[in-house]
């Protein structure tokens, strides 16, 4: 099924909506970006796109730092994410090595929160550190 929705006011996201007719499961994966720096309003927008369907995983370019999946230190971004994946029952997954680097250092600011998903789910980095 294909239909437009409007634009998250805060973040950028792609959706697509899965049915898997020998299950009759329907989810979403939803390509997100949100940019850094953002204030806590982008969480506003992730509640809206994972409440179309119970079952969602939304990947991509989170910009969230947290010691919890595995960075050296957190930002803003990465602290209200925990809060609200928290209270949302978001699952983080993310893999154990950074998936940027820079001259400020590696961190892991690219992962997927998933909602409701009854399958193992795991991400592996496949370019490792750079050269």
């Amino acid at each position: 099924m294909c239909f437009s929705l409007p634009p998250p006011p805060i973040i950028e996201a792609t959706f697509v909506k899965i049915f898997i007719p020998t299950t009759q499961e329907t989810f979403n994966i939803v390509s997100t970006y949100i940019p850094p720096g953002s204030d806590s309003s982008f969480t506003i927008d992730i509640e809206a796109l994972v409440q179309f369907n119970y079952s969602t995983i939304l990947i991509g370019d989170i910009n969230a730092k947290h010691k919890l999946w595995n960075c050296e230190n957190h930002n803003k971004v990465g602290i209200t994410l925990d809060r609200f994946a928290r209270q949302l029952k978001l699952q983080v997954i993310a893999t154990d090595h950074p998936t940027r680097y820079s001259k400020k250092g590696s961190s892991i600011i690219h992962f997927a929160l998933a909602r409701n998903i009854k399958y193992s789910a795991q991400i592996k980095n496949l370019y490792g550190s750079p050269q």
